[in-house]
């Protein structure tokens, strides 16, 4: 235990911190990597590498869509519920077949892409058709998207009962997958605490490694 020294005044002065206790918090590790920065930054460079390859080839897809909506054409359709009932078959024209085969080869890609990605629903308590389609690229998105949407006008023009209006054209809604930006800074976050862990563990194997005595060393016997 350290001596506890009195002062001029009588009172009683706390004993010097050790070097050791001084060094908190992230000291250490800066100490560390200050002495051992080849190591830390060669960490640190191979981590970034490894994840920024990681981000880039995350999958990211494209989704288009477009809304048509429909209205009785004259006055033999009359009452929401029935309309209603009359516009549940458009959902099924644009997954047939057909219609598929179609988007898919508008936007150059497989049947079965077009189909893992398509979406067409009645919106609740309206009579609009919302139709999405998630592919790889902006362009395989918006070329399915519009000959979707030429599907579905084509088909309703022997419709007797509802006339298709177009709310929203065909055209980009957004983008799906992972955001590059937030892997990227999670890489650089671990690859900076990787770099001090590893420059502390180097720090740590060579303070415990057995010192040569000089005395022994200047006088080999």
């Amino acid at each position: 235990m350290a001596p506890v020294e009195a002062t001029d005044s009588g009172r009683r002065s706390a004993p010097p911190l050790a070097a050791e206790d001084a060094e908190d918090g992230l000291r250490p590790a800066l100490f560390a990597v200050a002495r051992h920065w080849r190591a830390a930054a060669a960490v640190f460079l191979v981590v970034v590498a490894l994840g920024t390859w990681v981000a880039f080839t995350l999958p990211t897809a494209y989704v288009a869509g477009t809304v048509i909506s429909f209205l009785p054409r004259d006055d033999s359709v009359s009452g929401k519920n029935l309309a209603s009932l009359l516009v549940e078959r458009y959902p099924q024209v644009v997954v047939s077949k057909g219609s598929v085969d179609a988007a898919a080869a508008a936007a150059g890609v497989e049947p079965s892409e077009v189909t893992a990605g398509l979406k067409a629903v009645v919106q609740s308590e309206t009579l609009n058709l919302l139709v999405s389609v998630q592919l790889p690229t902006k362009q395989q998105a918006e070329a399915a998207a519009e000959s979707l949407h030429a599907t579905v006008i084509t088909d309703n023009e022997t419709d007797p009962n509802l006339r298709a209006v177009t709310v929203s054209a065909p055209a980009m809604w957004g983008i799906t997958g992972t955001s590059k930006t937030l892997v990227l800074g999670a890489v650089v976050i671990v690859a900076v605490i990787l770099a001090g862990v590893t420059a502390l563990i180097i720090d740590g194997l060579r303070r415990s490694a057995p010192q040569a005595d000089p005395e022994v060393s200047r006088n080999p016997s």
